[in-house]
């Protein structure tokens, strides 16, 4: 028995979407596909201004950052505590950078997967939800 992937409700939404504007929308095939990467990008919007804003501000105390790096360059603990205290004086996640990438990567795996499925053409009643039998 072969198990669906994780990401399998998100492809088959990806590709309903695909079809649609295919079959529906009348777009050629290369439309439809640039037109799903541009409302897959649309709806991404705010988690890349979120990650920009969040790498803004962390360049913004880099010098701070790094005087407290040199000062504490030779004792590990107290380094990181006072980066801790530091972070947490000025309301800096040092990981907010990269969790919308995080957010973002099943998104576009699932993208690909359903661009690389689509080598022979479809219907849009041939694609169904994996759920219904």
């Amino acid at each position: 028995m072969i198990l669906a992937s994780p990401l399998q409700p998100l492809e088959d939404l990806l590709a309903w979407i695909l079809v649609h504007l295919h079959d529906s929308v009348g777009l050629s095939w290369a439309w439809s596909i640039v037109a799903l990467v541009v409302i897959v990008r649309m709806l991404l919007v705010p988690l890349t201004v979120r990650q920009i804003h969040s790498m803004q501000n962390l360049q913004a105390h880099a010098p701070e950052m790094k005087k407290i790096q040199q000062q504490y360059k030779h004792d590990r603990q107290k380094m990181n505590a006072e980066m801790m205290a530091f972070y947490n004086e000025n309301q800096i996640n040092p990981a907010a950078s990269c969790l919308p990438i995080l957010a973002q990567f099943p998104v576009f795996i699932g993208l690909f997967f359903v661009l690389k499925g689509f080598e022979k053409p479809v219907r849009l009643h041939e694609v169904r939800w994996r759920s219904q039998p």
